[in-house]
């Protein structure tokens, strides 16, 4: 009993390092290719609908492309859009066609007037209030969580109080034999990452 009880405690350590580890990565790959917290969230909205990784990275690249040539950053241009209603249609022409994932860079556009999440240092935003206004961006649903976990994990944002568990992370850690209550709510972000590819 005591053996696998240690080894259940080695399991979520070696995952812990893992998903930082990785993470140390992200964070490498983000800095090297212009990206803040808004394009990664964009990024992550554009997984709604279950339209995977590749989809969000090459929409957001065409995204970050046409702002590139408006000289803009991707909210400016996409909240200039936006203001003169040409939103809808900019994303249509670079295949965003889902109503959900528009729905979710509308409300991305208003979390980030909200909270300055491209200049604001992350201890300076009440990350309660961040996680509660992501859990209500209409397209997000189970990705706000996910949206949080990227925020914590690549831009050093705090751990909210009551960080959920994305329904993804549950089923790959029921895959191991573990559960998410195992772990500490600041611990979660890693774990999800290093139980990504499950």
């Amino acid at each position: 009993m005591a053996a696998a009880q240690a080894n259940v405690q080695a399991l979520k350590r070696w995952l812990i390092k893992v998903g930082k580890d990785r993470a140390a990565l992200v964070k490498c790959w983000d800095a090297a290719s212009g990206w803040d917290p808004f394009i990664r969230l964009v990024f992550v909205a554009l997984h709604t609908g279950g339209r995977g990784g590749a989809f969000a990275l090459a929409k957001t690249f065409e995204l970050l492309l046409r702002a590139k040539r408006a000289n803009r950053h991707l909210y400016d241009y996409l909240n200039d859009q936006k203001q003169r209603g040409q939103l809808d249609r900019v994303l249509d022409d670079v295949g965003i066609t889902m109503q959900l994932q528009k729905d979710a860079i509308r409300g991305l556009l208003d979390l980030e007037r909200q909270f300055s999440l491209r200049t604001a240092r992350p201890g300076a935003i009440n990350v309660n209030n961040l996680y509660s206004a992501l859990q209500n961006v209409r397209g997000l649903a189970d990705l706000a969580h996910y949206a949080m976990y990227e925020l914590i994990r690549v831009y050093g944002f705090d751990c909210p109080r009551n960080l959920g568990v994305t329904n993804r992370l549950r089923q790959k850690l029921q895959i191991l034999g573990l559960t998410p209550g195992q772990f500490a709510p600041d611990e979660l972000p890693y774990v999800d990452l290093a139980v990504w590819d499950l």
